[in-house]
């Protein structure tokens, strides 16, 4: 064995022992570093290392996010003259509580409701997530989605047509997505009440709001009616419960 006196950069001065017997691998080997500078190079590479996956992860959040918001909604400018300030002042403060965990935005077309409830989901989701982040754990994903892709979902939820995932290689994507939308940790529901309630429809919706508000899960939708006009058309026995849970659970802003 052969002990050398190494210099560090700090100035402190230490043995390094070795049993190399080629000048080769002894100068390969030979530590730069005394232990305690060692300890804070590895901590801080660590922590550039943790900064460096903490960005990834905000990025492909970040992304998934973009996805889900339609062109028309991802640059939107609360500057514009057209833009409904007021409005948004008023969604931009809520925040999802055990008591309303819903928001609910109705009124006509042009007035801006589903522009500031994807401002709003965007907002909410990244906030959600920054625990994750920070932690640099998985997180289920949040969705957005009108009501004629969920009723499209519903038409196809037995077809096996469309990819499989390689841990699920029995149940059809349509029913994954259906499943996933009942327990996504934000949902934005847009023009609610615009697809034709047919009896299948009209059941998975109940049970995706049911399921939400037993929860406490966060939920954002829009309609151009009030929850009685949104269920027109349902049987009863889930007309009056599924009209009961959107106007008590929910934020609701009625717009001019």
């Amino acid at each position: 064995m052969k002990t050398e006196n190494i210099t560090c950069q700090c100035g402190n001065i230490f043995d390094w022992t070795h049993d190399n017997t080629e000048k080769f691998w002894t100068d390969a080997l030979r530590p730069k570093h005394c232990p305690n500078c060692e300890s804070i190079i590895i901590e801080q590479s660590e922590r550039e290392a943790k900064r460096i996956r903490q960005e990834e992860t905000t990025a492909a959040i970040q992304s998934g996010i973009d996805e889900m918001t339609p062109p028309r909604y991802r640059q939107t400018d609360i500057r514009h003259p057209d833009f409904n300030r007021p409005l948004w002042r008023q969604v931009s403060a809520w925040e999802p509580t055990d008591t309303t965990p819903f928001l609910g935005l109705v009124g006509a077309s042009g007035a801006c409701k589903t522009r500031v409830a994807y401002l709003r989901f965007r907002e909410l989701v990244l906030e959600l997530a920054k625990p994750y982040i920070e932690k640099n754990s998985w997180i289920r994903p949040s969705v957005a989605l009108t009501s004629g892709e969920f009723a499209r979902l519903v038409a196809q939820q037995f077809s096996n047509t469309g990819l499989r995932d390689l841990w699920d290689n029995s149940t059809p994507p349509a029913r994954r997505q259906l499943d996933a939308i009942r327990d996504c940790p934000i949902l934005f529901l847009d023009d609610l009440g615009k697809a034709k309630n047919t009896p299948s429809v009209s059941a998975e919706l109940f049970a995706v709001i049911d399921h939400r508000h037993a929860q406490n899960l966060p939920t954002i939708w829009t309609a151009n009616s009030q929850p009685d006009g949104i269920v027109s058309g349902m049987a009863e026995d889930m007309a009056g419960p599924l009209a009961g849970r959107l106007s008590e659970w929910s934020h609701l802003l009625a717009i001019q």
